[in-house]
């Protein structure tokens, strides 16, 4: 009887303080709500997008690298060795069509974990591409910031310059093209 006191009564503290903490940042979960819902949908639409043999390869490279596949392959491997090793035998040492058969079946899987892999560079392309895209659009808003800043700081008399060299320069809009040109050439050193 005590424990389920004390179970109650931990639940209706954490409760209230669900409660409270969902009140107070409220206004601040929105923009996270907003930005993984924008996250959600991305990963929808790229989903929904591929195509039916994107979709069986996929389902076939996540169905070949389970236990299930890897523990089946052992058992079948291990009954056609000791059946073709009996009177019964179909496919003699060295076994040949066992060969045959997992030469096929390497080929098939092959071809189907490229497209998947295919799939997945192009998904990892589009995110680069966004993450590229916010990061500028962020560097623009701070460099506007810092605009506005300073003309604050030149009206209230202060002198950001000597206080933070650096704050003219980072007022200035980034060269994206050239800092990209920079990175390729020491790269390519």
């Amino acid at each position: 009887m005590r424990r389920n006191q004390t179970t109650d009564e931990r639940q209706k503290r954490t409760a209230r303080d669900e409660v409270h903490t969902s009140q107070s940042s409220k206004r601040q979960t929105e923009p996270v709500v907003r930005n993984i819902q924008a996250i959600v949908d991305l990963e929808r639409k790229a989903l929904d997008e591929r195509k039916n043999f994107s979709r069986l390869s996929d389902l076939a490279t996540r169905f070949a690298g389970s236990p299930a596949f890897i523990a089946g392959h052992v058992a079948l491997f291990g009954v056609w060795i000791v059946l073709n090793t009996t009177r019964l035998a179909f496919d003699r040492i060295p076994f040949n069509l066992l060969s045959l058969a997992l030469t096929f079946e390497t080929i098939i899987l092959t071809g189907m974990v490229l497209v998947v892999q295919r799939d997945l560079k192009r998904l990892h392309d589009l995110r680069g591409h966004l993450d590229l895209q916010v990061n500028i659009l962020a560097e623009q808003e701070l460099t506007a910031m810092i605009g506005i800043l300073n003309r604050i700081c030149d009206r209230l008399g202060i002198d950001t310059t000597s206080a933070e060299p650096e704050v003219e320069q980072l007022a200035k809009e980034t060269d994206v093209q050239a800092i990209a040109t920079a990175i390729e050439k020491n790269l390519d050193e």
